[in-house]
This record gives C-alpha cells, structure tokens and sequence, in this order.
C-alpha cells in the first residue's frame, strides 16, 4: 500500500502554537517600606510573630493571621520555623505593625 507523501506546510498548519512560559523577574518583589524614612544602611526590619521547633506550630499561626488579616511567611532556619510578617527600610513602621498585630492579640517583635 503506498500512502502519499505529506506537504511539510501544510503539517506545519495543524501543529499547536506553543509559546514558551514567561521568563522569572529579574528585580526582587516590591517591599513594604512604603519608601518614606528609609535606612541608607540596606537593613530591612522585619516584624517576627513566632519561632517554633515544629513546622504545624508555624502553620497554625500564619493560619490565625491570615484569619486576622495580615499575610504572614515560615522562614526556616536553623532548627527553628519563624512566622513573620512584613519586612520594612524603616523601623517606625515596623513598630506600628508590632502595634497593629497585638491589638488582634498576637505578640510580635521587631527583628533585624
């Protein structure tokens, strides 16, 4: 049985388009510091909930704040899970979220 030969053109017609994903950025996400009062030095003050040996302790509370309405992160390090929330240039503002998260009842501490 000979089959006819296909026209390349016309099989590159009934290939999908395909478009490769997007590129990652390549500037770092945009940070809470609001841009006023910034520290020249690169610190970046950083407002710390909680440090836990276990992950689920970690979890349960980025869960209570989101129910609160902050967006919180688990940072691991060392032995330790750290929730925090917020990563600001100036201090000040750092502070009135420390303010902010313990009105909602949770103790928070500002780290550098």
């Amino acid at each position: 049985m000979n089959l006819p030969t296909p026209n390349p053109a016309a099989l590159a017609d009934l290939a999908p388009s395909v478009t490769p994903p997007p590129s990652p950025p390549q500037t770092p996400p945009a940070r809470s510091d609001g841009g006023a009062g910034s520290a020249g030095d690169g610190t970046w003050y950083r407002v710390q909930v909680g440090a836990f040996r276990q992950r689920d302790g970690a979890v349960y509370t980025v869960e209570q704040l989101a129910a609160a309405g902050f967006e919180a992160i688990i940072v691991p390090g060392g032995d330790l899970y750290r929730v925090q929330v917020g990563a600001f240039r100036d201090e000040e503002r750092a502070r009135n979220l420390v303010a902010q998260l313990k009105e909602k009842g949770f103790e928070a501490i500002v780290t550098r």
